[in-house]
């Protein structure tokens, strides 16, 4: 019950200044994200419809990123829910004791982006 969706944003990972995105938000973005301003309150009584938590992978022109579940208004990010800061690849102290070879490469990998 998780949907994740891509932003460009002008900075992310930083606390002093939240991300804004570098595009206007629709009225289906807005939808989408309804269920994250009431999906952290507690249960009191039983929820007819499906509620599905909505995140933002947000990029900015750095290459910071972070998964963030905003509330969005006014055609922007007006709240943040929760955000996750996604280490870069200097960040993270890689270690690996396998040998690198050019068979365990995944050169060929074309992801399939689609709109819905």
């Amino acid at each position: 019950m998780v949907k994740v969706i891509f932003a460009n944003v002008d900075l992310a990972c930083n606390d002093e200044q939240p991300p804004k995105p570098r595009s206007r938000k629709g009225a289906g973005s807005e939808r989408a994200c309804q269920g994250n301003l009431f999906g952290v309150m507690p249960l009191y009584a039983p929820r007819h419809n499906e509620v599905w938590a909505t995140y933002y992978l947000m990029l900015d022109a750095e290459g910071a990123a972070e998964l963030t579940r905003p509330i969005i208004k006014g055609s922007t990010f007006s709240a943040y829910v929760e955000r996750i800061y996604l280490p870069n690849v200097e960040d993270v102290d890689v270690t690996d004791s396998r040998k690198h070879t050019e068979e365990n490469d995944a050169v060929d990998l074309d992801p399939v982006v689609a709109r819905k």
